[in-house]
């Protein structure tokens, strides 16, 4: 048996080991240590999946490469930190890198900064937060339902393939993604925690979070404040809302505006095509991202469970209390609103909706906490009992299956060589050219690389700027 087999192996047994301990934990009603445990797997998942010792092509590598260079001037984000030679404004090149919002990549560059360059360093943030996520998730589900609602949520955000991929930098919009639906999730707590009291004290941090989320991407996190408005919303006197929602946009204007008034005042050029990009999405099948209307309702089924369905529908139409009609329309508009939304543009990505995903297994778990009461299952224990099996089940194999423990991950050539070019040249100011991983070696080395081959005027340039050159074959 192979090494890799081996280390596989241990390290589905030791998560097994500590999900159906949480499991035991949770039969007994001791929520806490359930919850502890269900984490402490979660972040094993995501600390192995995230040992791949290389950078991941899309869009790890390039997000990497700006926060490495923010660590040098936080407000400067770019892409090449010396523009030795003429580059378009894509976002793959160029100087100044306006293609994401900053908090995500500050936030990998603090982690390169306390711990080094390195591949692990780049997912620290994305590994801590979506573990966070575990928490927060179930906080929210004991708040609307229940605690053992909060603990089989929190389960299946813990082992969630996709969620781990993410954090591991394996798939395209990465720590991106994690970030942004980190804090949209923390605002929604916020708002829960502001229903509870309706203390003027919960706002503010609500209000950061939203402000913090749209600058980890951008304006789709204002889906928090029609969220907190029908939780807290009076209907014999609405006016009460009022003055908690002008704080609110006053803080989260606060938190995100000046950023934007410093990028395009400082950088307009730059600014202005990122934000035609933008709207670009809506018209054009950017990088071939793209699927029918209905994508986001067919993606849920593959990245949150085949069963995914069931739940909803039971969900849109069973009866329920009042206080609980409110609960069930605020998850709605949390996951509806969303995938309506990002269903209107041409160019689509799955990780466009993640943060739907918290609301979406708070539903899943208060369905099978309630499978009893659903009509065609109450007389059929074995049925039901093989349905929740099979929620499990599924969710557990997706999250093998995005893994992939037994798969080799050996340190690619490419990388090597980078790092054999790294140690012959070592403090040396280099330009190297015809070089097909050229972010990551500019992430690897403080030399500049570029992936064409150059003509005399790049080569003139380039000695001029003080540098020796190298064209790999």
């Amino acid at each position: 048996m192979s090494g890799t087999i081996l280390y596989g192996s241990f390290f589905l047994l030791i998560a097994a080991i500590l999900f159906y301990t949480a499991f035991q934990f949770y039969r007994s009603n001791n929520f806490k240590l359930s919850l502890g445990l269900i984490t402490l797997g979660g972040l094993l998942m995501r600390i192995f999946t995230s040992l791949d010792p290389f950078l991941h092509e899309w869009d790890e590598r390039y997000h990497a490469l700006v926060a490495k260079n923010l660590t040098k001037h936080p407000l400067l984000p770019t892409f090449y930190d010396v523009p030795i030679l003429e580059q378009d404004l894509l976002w793959v090149g160029g100087h100044v890198w306006l293609h994401k919002q900053p908090l995500t990549l500050w936030l990998i560059a603090g982690s390169l900064e306390l711990f080094g360059v390195s591949d692990f360093a780049v997912r620290l943030p994305s590994i801590l937060l979506s573990t966070a996520m575990i928490v927060l998730t179930y906080y929210i589900g004991k708040s609307l339902f229940g605690s053992k609602e909060g603990i089989i949520a929190a389960f299946f955000i813990a082992v969630n393939g996709l969620f781990i991929e993410l954090s591991a930098g394996r798939i395209a919009t990465d720590h991106v993604d994690i970030c942004f639906a980190f804090f949209i999730e923390l605002a929604i707590l916020f708002a829960i925690k502001h229903r509870q009291n309706l203390n003027l004290k919960w706002v503010i941090p609500m209000s950061v979070s939203i402000g913090l989320a749209i600058l980890a991407k951008w304006l789709p996190a204002l889906i928090v404040i029609p969220v907190w408005l029908l939780l807290t919303y009076n209907k014999s006197n609405w006016k009460i809302s009022l003055l908690p929602l002008s704080v609110c946009l006053i803080i989260t204007s606060a938190v995100f505006i000046p950023w934007q008034v410093y990028i395009h005042t400082s950088f307009p050029v730059e600014a202005a095509h990122e934000q035609a990009m933008n709207w670009r999405h809506f018209t054009e099948a950017l990088e071939d991202q793209t699927g029918p209307f209905y994508y986001f309702f067919h993606r849920i089924m593959v990245n949150y469970g085949e069963l995914v369905y069931i739940p909803l529908i039971w969900f849109l139409f069973s009866k329920r209390t009042t206080v609980l009609k409110t609960n069930y329309r605020a998850l709605l508009i949390w996951i509806l609103i969303p995938m309506v939304f990002f269903s209107i543009p041409i160019t689509k990505m799955q990780g466009y909706v993640l943060f739907i995903a918290p609301a979406l297994f708070i539903i899943t778990a208060y369905f099978i906490n309630n499978i009893n009461s659903v009509s065609t299952l109450a007389n059929k224990p074995w049925l039901s009992r093989l349905v929740i099996f099979l929620f499990f089940f599924l969710a557990f194999r997706y999250s093998v299956e995005r893994i992939k423990p037994f798969q080799e991950r050996d340190t690619p050539e490419w990388k090597t060589e980078i790092l054999e070019l790294k140690a012959s040249h070592s403090g040396e100011k280099l330009v190297i050219f015809n070089c097909e991983h050229y972010a990551e070696a500019m992430f690897y080395t403080n030399f500049i690389a570029y992936d064409r081959i150059p003509n005399e005027n790049d080569l003139a340039k380039v000695k001029a700027a003080g540098y020796n050159y190298l064209i790999l074959e």
